[in-house]
C-alpha cells in the first residue's frame, strides 16, 4: 500500500483543524474577535458596507478588510460563528499552500517545501488564531506572498510589482497604514542587502514601481476617499489616524522581551528548530551570504522592527513571521543536510527535484536537545493530563477522561516520533491526531459555552450582559444585547426587569456595591468559564491538586422582577 505524501498530509491537516468546530464557543475569549463580530453583524443587517457601526456610533479602530469578508461569509452562511470564522480558516489553509508553493520555487523541493507548509499550520499560533475572526492569519498569508513577489522582482520580474502593491495594500485594509509598512520594508531590506553575483537574477524593473506605487495610493485611498463622501472623514481621522495608530506610541511601553518571549510559544511545538536555524544562519558565514536566508529574515525582521516601536506589543504581532520561519527552518535543514553529505546547496530557483528523504532534519544541531525536551513533555502530560482529567469536577464522564488520557498519549507518541530518527512523517501523523481530537472530540474543554436552552430563555427579552463583550451571545442566541460595566448602571437595570448574565467576579463586585437584590433575581441557567487572571502558583496548585475547579469561575443567566 503506498504511504501518502507529505504533501496530503499537510493538505488533510489542514482541513481537519481549521474547518472542525468553527462554531464552537471556545474561541470567545477573545475580546477583539467578539468586537469585530458586532461590528459586522451591523453591517449585514443595516447594508452599510462604509462606515462600521459599534453600539450606535461610527467605529473606526481597523479598516474594514476583514469585516468585508466576514459579512460577504455570513450572506452565504447565515449571522453564525461559522460563517464569521470561515474567511479565517480559508487564509489559513490558502498559507499553507502558498507556502508549499513559494517553497518549491524557493528551496527547490517537493518534499522541503511540503515540510514547510506542515510546519506552519501546525504551530500553536496558527491553531489558535486560525480558527477566530481575527486578522493576524490573513496578515501572514500577505507577508508570504509578498516575500514571493519581492523574490520575483530580484529576478526582473515586473509582474510582481503589482503583486507587491496589492498585497501591501491588503494588509493596511486589514489593520492600518503602518501594516504596510512590513512588506515594503521587507522588500527594501531585500533588495539592499541580496547577493548580486546570482547569475539568475534579472535587473530590477524600477519603472514597474511607479506604476505599483500609483496602484498602491489608489487602493489605500479609496475608503478614506468614500468616508469624506458621507462627511466622516473628521470621526475617522480622530479616531484611527490620531487614536488608534498615533496614539499607540503613547502611554506605558511593554517591554520587547514580553513580545518575543510570547511570539517563541505561538512557535511550539516547532520553538526550538527555529531557533537552532536562526542560529545556524547568523553563525555561519556561508549560511549569513545565502539569499534564501536573507530573503526570509529581511521579512521577519520587518515584522519585528515594526512592533518594537508601539507602546502595546502582543506577541500575535509577530504572527505573520511563522510562515518565513517554517520556510527558514526547512531550508536551513536542507543546506545542512545537503553539505555534510557532499552535495551542492541549491542556490535559487530552477527545476523541482523529487522528494529527499524524511529526515530533512537530521544533520539540524537543535535535534538532541529537542528529542530530550519532546520526550520529557510527553512524559509529563501522560502522567498528569490522566490524573488532571480523573480529579477534576468538570470533566466527569469517562467519555471526557477517555479523550483526555488519548490527546496525552498522542502527543506523548509525537515525542517518540521525534526521537526517532527525527521522522517527521510520523510526528505530524501523531500530532495531527491530537488536534483533531481537540476540534472534534473534546467539546467540553470549551468552556464559556451556554447550554442550549439558553437561547430559548431569551427569547423575547431585554439581555444585559455585565462587564463583558455582549456580541458573542447576540450571534448565540440571535437576540439584541446590551453592556454595562458601573454598578450603578446595573442596579437601575436590575430593577427595571431584564435578563442578565454575569460571572462571579463580577457578581461580587457588583454586591459589594450594594447593586444586587437576590430575593428580587431567579437564576435560569449557569456554565463555566475561565478566570481571566491565573497565576503561576494558582496553575501549580492545580496541577498537584488534580483539579480544574481553581482555574474556572462560574458564569450566571438570572432574570430580576
Amino acid at each position: 500500500m503506498r504511504r501518502p505524501s507529505l504533501r496530503s498530509v499537510a493538505l488533510l491537516l489542514g482541513v481537519a483543524v481549521f474547518f472542525t468546530g468553527l462554531a464552537a464557543t471556545r474561541g470567545l475569549h477573545q475580546n477583539d474577535e467578539d468586537h469585530y463580530l458586532g461590528i459586522t453583524r451591523v453591517m449585514v443587517s443595516q447594508g452599510d458596507y462604509i462606515v462600521p457601526h459599534w453600539d450606535g456610533q461610527p467605529t473606526f479602530t481597523k479598516p474594514p478588510l476583514l469585516y468585508w469578508l466576514m459579512a460577504a461569509s455570513m450572506r452565504i452562511f447565515g449571522t453564525t460563528l461559522f460563517a464569521a470564522r470561515v474567511p479565517v480558516a480559508l487564509t489559513a489553509l490558502l498559507t499553507m499552500a502558498v507556502v508549499y508553493g513559494f517553497g518549491r520555487r524557493l528551496l527547490r523541493s517537493d518534499g522541503a517545501a511540503a515540510t514547510a507548509a506542515l510546519l506552519t499550520g501546525t504551530t500553536v499560533g496558527f491553531l489558535q488564531h486560525g480558527r477566530v475572526a481575527m486578522m493576524e492569519v490573513p496578515l501572514a498569508l500577505l507577508l508570504v506572498c509578498s516575500a514571493w513577489a519581492a523574490w520575483c522582482i530580484s529576478l526582473g520580474s515586473s509582474r510582481a510589482w503589482y503583486a507587491l502593491a496589492l498585497s501591501s495594500a491588503a494588509s493596511a485594509m486589514l489593520k492600518g497604514p503602518a501594516t504596510a509598512l512590513i512588506p515594503l520594508m521587507g522588500t527594501a531590506i531585500w533588495l539592499a542587502v541580496r547577493r548580486r553575483d546570482d547569475v539568475e537574477s534579472g535587473s530590477v524593473a524600477w519603472r514597474h514601481a511607479v506604476g505599483a506605487a500609483l496602484l498602491f495610493v489608489l487602493l489605500l485611498g479609496a475608503w478614506p476617499l468614500a468616508l469624506w463622501a458621507r462627511g466622516m472623514y473628521g470621526v475617522f481621522h480622530e479616531q484611527f489616524i490620531v487614536g488608534e495608530n498615533l496614539g499607540k506610541f503613547n502611554g506605558g511601553r511593554n517591554p520587547v522581551t514580553g513580545m518575543v518571549g510570547g511570539f517563541l510559544a505561538l512557535l511550539a511545538p516547532w520553538t526550538l528548530l527555529v531557533i537552532a536555524a536562526l542560529g545556524v544562519s547568523l553563525s555561519r558565514p556561508a549560511m549569513r551570504g545565502d539569499n534564501v536566508v536573507r530573503l526570509l529574515l529581511s521579512f521577519a525582521g520587518a515584522n519585528l522592527m515594526l512592533y518594537c516601536l508601539p507602546a502595546i506589543k502582543w506577541s500575535r504581532y509577530l504572527l505573520p513571521s511563522i510562515p518565513l520561519l517554517a520556510l527558514l527552518v526547512t531550508h536551513v535543514a536542507q543546506v545542512t543536510r545537503d553539505r555534510s553529505a557532499g552535495e551542492p546547496a541549491p542556490d535559487g530557483p530552477g527545476e523541482v527535484v523529487p522528494p529527499e528523504p524524511e529526515g530533512v532534519f537530521a544533520s539540524l544541531p537543535v535535534l538532541g536537545p529537542l528529542k530530550a525536551a519532546s520526550v520529557a513533555t510527553g512524559v509529563v502530560l501522560m502522567l498528569v493530563v490522566p490524573l488532571l482529567a480523573l480529579g477534576t469536577r468538570l470533566l466527569p464522564t469517562s467519555e471526557t477522561r477517555i479523550e483526555m488520557f488519548v490527546l496525552a498519549l498522542a502527543v506523548a507518541l509525537t515525542a517518540l516520533c521525534l526521537l526517532h530518527g527525527s521522522r517527521l512523517f510520523g510526528a505530524a501523523a501523531s500530532l495531527a491526531v491530537a488536534l483533531v481530537m481537540v476540534s472534534l472530540l473534546a467539546p467540553d474543554l470549551a468552556l464559556d459555552q451556554p447550554p442550549p436552552e439558553a437561547a430559548a430563555l431569551v427569547r423575547g427579552q431585554t439581555l444585559t450582559v455585565y462587564a463583558a463583550p455582549p456580541y458573542r451571545y447576540e450571534i448565540l442566541f440571535g437576540c439584541k444585547a446590551d453592556s454595562c460595566a458601573d454598578p450603578n448602571d446595573f442596579r437601575e437595570r436590575a430593577r427595571k426587569g431584564g435578563v442578565f448574565i454575569v460571572g462571579d467576579t463580577e457578581l461580587k463586585q457588583i454586591m459589594r456595591a450594594g447593586a444586587f437584590d437576590p430575593s428580587r433575581a431567579e437564576l435560569l441557567a449557569g456554565w463555566k468559564k475561565w478566570r481571566r487572571d491565573m497565576s503561576v502558583s494558582l496553575i501549580a496548585h492545580t496541577i498537584v491538586a488534580g483539579e480544574l475547579v481553581d482555574l474556572t469561575e462560574n458564569v450566571s443567566m438570572m432574570a430580576t422582577h
